[in-house]
């Protein structure tokens, strides 16, 4: 498996991924790696790490969790040009993805109103007949 950083604490020092080391190496059955996280603040320190133990570093350019939003041009400019290994990027624009939610909330909301059932004062009139 592949172990993206964007958890609590995000995995985005030495320290950090070297715990995930040691607990996937006594408890996983299977294949692993592990992705360190950018942040504006920890670029330097990314460039310095051991990429032998690590497939990659996961960068957010929208929105993410805790601080790893990478916004900062002179961090991401310094980050693409330096970088020893992949980069996997979430290049979703912030607007973009608040528009979509508050699409998906309107239509939860429509979604879930077409499922109450009708009460005798809100029925439309259904009579065909003419009468």
């Amino acid at each position: 498996y592949f172990d993206m950083p964007n958890t609590k604490p995000p995995t985005t020092t030495d320290e950090l991924i070297n715990e995930k080391i040691a607990i996937a190496k006594e408890n996983s059955l299977i294949n692993y790696s592990f992705f360190v996280g950018a942040t504006n603040d920890n670029i330097d320190d990314l460039l310095k790490l051991d990429y032998t133990k690590i497939c990659g570093i996961k960068l957010f350019m929208g929105s993410s969790t805790g601080n790893m939003l990478v916004d900062n041009e002179k961090a991401l400019r310094l980050l693409f040009k330096e970088s020893p290994v992949n980069i996997a990027a979430h290049c979703e624009s912030v607007l973009m993805l608040s528009v979509m939610m508050t699409r998906r909330r309107v239509r939860q909301d429509i979604m879930s109103r077409r499922s109450l059932p009708y009460s005798g004062a809100s029925k439309p009139n259904c009579n065909t007949t003419g009468r």
